[in-house]
């Protein structure tokens, strides 16, 4: 499992950093784009199906959830501050996961995707100084057997890797939705 999980840390340590503001900026909103297209005409019965783990609104109230603490924590690193504690831990959802419409707990999370990346957009390639984040990452790493099994571990990311963190979640999360929507049908 550890190869997804070098990877990724690869990525976020020696890659990402030096990412253009624009760059990130356009990748974290065409994940946003994508993660809604996936849910257009998601109704409420098929909201609350679910295959194994999460439902699908349950995947939306954790994603609102995360983008406005994840907005938060940017703006903390864009103005060359370290984010106060606790982080944004894994698995994070509201109550409303439970009984709001899911056409609220969409509009909630297009909302919080709006939020991330306006802070985002506030961002240019001037330095910041070395200030991190202590972030926690969960990488699905595939088994020899076949299946997946997540992996969590905490990572102190820049903004520029904090910030394409928020994509990737956001595209793990849209393949979720789409292979429950397949599966649903």
């Amino acid at each position: 499992m550890g190869e997804e999980r070098d990877r990724m840390v690869r990525y976020l340590l020696e890659q990402a950093p030096s990412l253009p503001a624009e760059v990130i900026r356009q990748k974290l909103a065409a994940s946003h784009l994508a993660l809604e297209s996936a849910l257009v005409g998601v109704g409420e019965d098929e909201s609350r199906s679910r295959e194994g783990g999460w439902s699908i609104r349950e995947i939306v109230d954790h994603l609102a959830q995360t983008n406005i603490r994840a907005a938060e924590e940017l703006r903390h690193l864009l103005a060359g501050r370290r984010p106060p504690f606790p982080p944004v831990y894994e698995g994070l959802l509201s109550g409303g996961a439970a009984w709001v419409a899911v056409d609220e707990l969409i509009a909630g999370l297009k909302a919080s995707n709006a939020e991330l990346q306006a802070v985002l957009a506030t961002a240019d390639d001037r330095e910041v100084g070395e200030v991190t984040a202590r972030t926690i990452v969960v990488v699905n790493g595939r088994q020899s057997d076949g299946t997946t099994e997540p992996e969590t571990f905490p990572i102190e990311l820049e903004w520029h890797a904090y910030a394409m963190v928020q994509r990737l979640h956001a595209i793990d999360h849209t393949r979720g939705i789409r292979q429950l929507r397949v599966g649903l049908r």
